[in-house]
Parts: C-alpha cells; structure tokens; sequence
C-alpha cells in the first residue's frame, strides 16, 4: 500500500520551523516535541476540541500541515498515551540512537524526565 503525504514547501518549512513544537521538519516529515504530543494528547481527552481546533491553537494552520495529518496524529498520540501512558509518546528513533545507556537505565531516565514534563505541563493546562 503506498501511502501518498503532502510534501512541504520551502516556505512551508520555513514557518513550520518558528514553532516551537517542532523539533524538526523536512521535505515530507514532521517531529514534533514531546511536550508538544502529550499537551495534544491531554487536550484531546478533555473532548471539547477538534483535532484542528487543538492544533490551531498551538500556532499550526491548516494550510501548513493538513486536516488528515492533524487526525491522525492526535489519533495515533492518543491511543499510544492510551495503551503506553506518556512513554508511548518518546520518539523511539531517538531513544534507540543513544546506545551509550542500557535499556533499564533509559526506560528509568525517560519515566523521570517525562514525569516531570506531564506535571509542569499540567500546571499550565489548569492555569
């Protein structure tokens, strides 16, 4: 099955880059940050927003991402959040590359880091 994604212009990546959602973004790829899905992920389950509306309101247009990859973002990152709490939302790519720390070691740093990050980004959602 080949599936056909938008490719981002010039300009496109140009202003996707400002965000500072983003991590990093290409010709046909985005990688955003992880406080960036888990904020998606917790707006999506209070229910009262769209997926456009959540990611509208993060400074993300339309025009520069598309409807159908803001669906199934919020989607993916919620049924992840879901079935794999907060640690779903690590980007593995990144977590496989260090090689430096063991397994156990990695799984303990990135609960930590990532607790921290969901309560700090609790106090802004209730604030």
């Amino acid at each position: 099955m080949n599936k056909k994604r938008s490719k981002f212009t010039f300009e496109q990546r140009k202003i996707l880059e400002q965000n500072p959602y983003i991590e990093t973004v290409s010709y046909n790829t985005l990688t955003y940050t992880e406080d960036f899905k888990i904020l998606i992920v917790l707006e999506n389950l209070k229910g009262d927003k769209t997926a456009v509306q959540i990611f509208e309101s993060y400074g993300f247009s339309v025009a520069e991402i598309g409807e159908k990859r803001m669906r199934s973002s919020v989607s993916t990152w919620t049924i992840k959040y879901q079935n794999e709490g907060p640690i779903g939302l690590i980007d593995k790519r990144k977590a496989n590359g260090q090689g430096k720390i063991g397994a156990l070691e990695q799984e303990k740093y990135e609960k930590s880091a990532l607790v921290t990050q969901i309560e700090g980004l609790m106090k802004k959602l209730i604030h």
